[in-house]
């Protein structure tokens, strides 16, 4: 028995043997088993995770999860995130996501999410252009600008209208020295309009104040005062501070002395200011021409620029004569460069030519740098009057960095030179400012030009011309109202932007299918809950229905004055007009789907409208409306009873409040969430609020005006509004911004 018992245990372990060796390695039998864990916090929806890259797994909501696709004991796994939650945005981090397959079941892999701050940035086009925000490089915007000045420490001081005096370091950062805010035209605290600026050995900033007819002096530390002329006050008069008087001056410059030169452009003539503030005519007087001579005998045409060498010359940009004429202290005039005739010519003194020049600068050698601004080019003047163009080509707007020719500027109108020899250049209609290396590479050192133009792509490669309405659709599709391309464009989600209906650039009204319909300046669009589309133009409201047919829903023989719309849960159309043209005219119009009309709001019984700018209703029927210049917020209800909502009537302001406790500066486009909450455009900022008239500031921030993406608040400008989920769409400048789970 014992012998028996050997031979089986033998036989057991023969058999396990043989079953080693034909395996080679001695492993267990492989087997599978399923990956998986939980995931918490999911507020959104898209959520995708992957194992190994390729099982994948949409996830809707917080709990435990299994992937489809088993793995082997002893093979490897990895969890990740594919795709992060949207509406509202999360981000989802996963724990415990990779390892090798056990024997048993992976359960422990932890995916946890989190809900995203508030988030402003760019969905498609271009938000460039003006603007009064700070910040570095192209976060960055300025308005027009005008003159530019370099300390020695490497700092530029900008004239731009109408933020002020902008200071720009040498590594782009941006901030407003003079807040031209508190404008007067009787007091030292602010600028009316900027004309070219200057620095003196102190680092004291003169402008000329040229609406005001004024000199301004700014100390390093800010404060302003005028030095000469009384504002308000026009004329040609010689004297002491006030007593002088000048007539629309742009342009100065400063000596080593400590005089201030102006060019009084409405006199056509050179004025000097002593550090004591007496005013004289060096040269030229109140009658146009080009005559060289001394002082009173020399003649300009509307000097707009100067600029002052070691030697105590001065430049002057002649802009009307086309010519740069150059001034001895003597008071000698002569032409350097250039003659009276427009062109864009190269050469030595006449044979140059020159296109209208704003701005001109002198560098440390005596070279001349000038801002050619209808040639849109930078011009170098050697001492010999041997004219170069440095960087731009003539007749060839635009905004690109490159060397030399390759270069593009648009109408610049200031230039200023360092130590270094580098050139700034206030880019005027880009509203950037520019950089030119002594080599002559172009670059943008602060602000962002605006590009204007028609493109479908995807996110920023899109172009757009002037987008005004905006409305969303249950898929999350954004419509937009691209007015002044005359056509109808969509962006999905993804921000991917085609033309749904019309052609760019040719306006009309004809009804057809995509680009075989015409619209004239469409100005608003709104969505019904079938998908179709109702595009507002001036006389019309156009209906599209899927996937792109154009048809006219109702016409008028003249222009109704319509300025928004909205169509509400029941499928009406809601049209708003700014203006009635006379009493008993009512402000809403409402359409059935038929085509049936009623009319709400309407004049001559209270209260009364001062300029309606947006629409929008609400589940129950109610509609809202912006009252712009009321400061208000009213709310209509289906039987036509109208009462303020939120704001002061006739008391405008920026407070933050609960009904009539609030104010409004501005009150512009309307929209609305599925809880009820109205967001509306208050000017440069975003005010919500609830059914209960609670307002508060979400977005923006008041005095500045651009695009600055990130955390909340932001800065953003006044544009239509749409919301889709979690999301705030709002047009801007030629492109649409997003707030990602706004407030």
């Amino acid at each position: 028995m014992q012998i028996l018992r050997w031979g089986i245990v033998s036989a057991f372990a023969l058999t396990a043997i043989g079953l080693a060796s034909c395996g080679g390695s001695g492993s267990t039998v492989p087997f599978p088993v399923t990956v998986g864990g939980a995931v918490s916090g999911l507020a959104g929806s898209g959520l995708v995770l992957t194992d190994n890259g390729t099982d994948s797994l949409n996830v809707s909501a917080s709990g435990s999860f299994v992937f489809a696709t088993k793995v082997q004991n002893g093979e490897a796994f990895s969890v990740q995130v594919q795709s992060q939650p949207a509406q509202p945005t999360q981000t989802c981090v996963v724990a415990n996501g990779t390892g090798t397959a056990s024997a048993t079941d992976v359960t422990d892999v932890a995916v946890s999410c989190t809900t995203n701050p508030p988030m402003l940035s760019l969905f498609v086009g271009n938000l460039g252009g003006f603007g009064t925000a700070n910040g570095t490089g192209a976060v960055a915007s300025f308005g027009t600008l005008t003159g530019v000045v370099v300390d020695p420490a490497g700092d530029a001081f900008v004239a731009d209208t109408p933020s002020g005096i902008r200071k720009v370091t040498a590594a782009g950062v941006v901030t407003t020295f003079v807040d031209m805010s508190v404008v007067s035209s009787n007091l030292d605290q602010g600028l009316v309009e900027i004309g070219q600026i200057a620095i003196d050995a102190s680092g004291n900033l003169y402008v000329a104040d040229t609406a005001d007819g004024t000199i301004r002096k700014v100390t390093p530390a800010g404060v302003v005062t005028t030095l000469a002329g009384t504002a308000g006050e026009t004329g040609s008069a010689d004297g002491t501070g006030a007593a002088a008087q000048f007539d629309n001056p742009q342009g100065v410059a400063t000596d080593a002395a400590g005089n201030v030169y102006v060019a009084d452009t409405g006199n056509n003539a050179i004025r000097k200011i002593t550090p004591a503030g007496v005013v004289t005519t060096l040269a030229g007087g109140p009658t146009k021409g080009a005559a060289d001579g001394i002082g009173p005998a020399a003649q300009f045409d509307g000097p707009t620029a100067l600029a002052t060498d070691t030697a105590g010359n001065i430049y002057v940009a002649d802009t009307g004569n086309c010519t740069i004429r150059k001034i001895t202290p003597g008071g000698v005039v002569t032409t350097l460069a250039g003659r009276l005739i427009e062109g864009a010519a190269d050469g030595v003194g006449s044979a140059a030519l020159f296109r209208y020049p704003q701005g001109i600068a002198v560098d440390s050698v005596g070279d001349i740098y000038v801002a050619d601004t209808a040639n849109d080019t930078i011009r170098k003047i050697t001492a010999a009057g041997d004219v170069t163009t440095m960087a731009g080509k003539a007749g060839v707007l635009g905004s690109v960095d490159g060397t030399g020719s390759g270069a593009r500027f648009d109408r610049p109108r200031g230039v200023a030179v360092d130590a270094t020899g580098t050139v700034y250049v206030t880019d005027t209609e880009n509203n950037t400012l520019r950089k030119i290396s002594p080599s002559g590479a172009v670059t943008t050192l602060a602000g962002s030009a605006a590009v204007t133009g028609y493109l479908d792509g995807v996110g920023a490669a899109a172009q757009f011309e002037s987008p005004q309405g905006l409305s969303t659709d249950a898929q999350g599709s954004v419509y937009v109202a691209d007015s002044a391309a005359d056509t109808i464009r969509k962006i999905t989600p993804a921000a991917v932007v085609t033309t749904l209906a019309g052609l760019p650039g040719v306006a009309g009204d004809q009804d057809g299918t995509g680009t075989a319909a015409r619209f004239d300046s469409p100005m608003a669009i709104a969505t019904d809950a079938a998908g179709d589309l109702y595009v507002l133009e001036n006389d019309a409201i156009r209906k599209i229905t899927p996937p792109a047919s154009v048809t006219t829903f109702v016409a008028y023989p003249f222009p109704v004055n319509w300025v928004a719309l909205r169509v509400d849960s029941a499928g009406d159309i809601d049209a708003l007009r700014s203006a009635a043209p006379s009493l008993q005219s009512c402000l809403v119009l409402q359409y059935s789907p038929a085509g049936v009309l009623t009319q709400l709001a309407c004049e001559g019984l209270p209260p009364q409208f001062n300029q309606l700018a947006g629409i929008t209703t609400d589940a129950s029927g109610n509609i809202y409306v912006s009252d712009f210049y009321n400061y208000i917020i009213s709310k209509i209800t289906p039987s036509g009873m109208v009462t303020t909502l939120a704001g002061q009537t006739h008391v405008p302001g920026v407070r933050d409040g609960t009904g009539t406790d609030a104010q409004f500066t501005g009150p512009y486009a309307l929209t609305i969430d599925h809880a009820g909450n109205l967001y509306a455009s208050d000017d440069e900022v975003i005010r919500k609020i609830t059914p209960a008239g609670v307002v508060t500031t979400i977005a923006g921030v008041r005095g500045q005006i651009g695009f600055r993406p990130g955390p909340l608040p932001g800065i953003l400008s006044r544009g239509s509004l749409a919301i889709s989920g979690t999301s705030l769409y709002i047009a801007m400048a030629q492109g649409v911004a997003v707030i990602e789970n706004v407030p």
